[in-house]
């Protein structure tokens, strides 16, 4: 396969993956962590109608489908960033914007979604949005991994 066909699987992959959403169970204990860290608070009538039918499109994506889309991620993902089980043991992504990197990312971001000083803004595809996100992450990854390594070095 070219590297550009690989390339628009890997968009094609990720607009699916934005479009189908989270399996149900995934989308409830997201709500549920997110209701959590929000200490609880009441959901009025139409929150609640929006979550339902969240709930409703989740379970629409028959199985099949979710399966045959993480099949072909792995597939169409470079061998190196296939996630191993130590890589995955002993880092998880904090969603903390605590690092340097990480906030110079966000401000670039918002303005590129709120558009530099006279130029218009516009709003990120999936695929974009996923692009940013992935560039924390791996900001935010290699910032856990240097304050890991010098933890590790001790003070001498």
């Amino acid at each position: 396969m070219k590297r550009s066909d690989l390339q628009h699987l890997r968009r094609l992959v990720a607009w699916v993956q934005c479009e189908i959403g989270q399996s149900p169970e995934e989308l409830v204990a997201t709500a549920r962590n997110i209701a959590d860290v929000l200490g609880n608070p009441p959901l009025d009538q139409s929150a609640q109608v929006r979550m339902v039918q969240a709930h409703d499109k989740a379970r629409a994506v028959p199985k099949y489908v979710r399966a045959a889309v993480n099949a072909l991620d792995r597939y169409a993902r470079p061998p190196a960033a296939a996630p191993s089980a130590t890589s995955a043991a002993t880092w998880e992504p904090q969603f903390d914007c605590m690092t340097p990197g990480q906030e110079e990312l966000v401000m670039e971001f918002c303005l590129e979604i709120a558009g530099r000083r006279g130029e218009p803004g516009r709003a990120p595809d999936p695929v974009r949005l996923l692009e940013m996100a992935q560039a924390l992450y791996e900001v935010e990854r290699a910032g856990s991994q240097q304050v890991e390594g010098e933890s590790a070095g001790g003070t001498g």
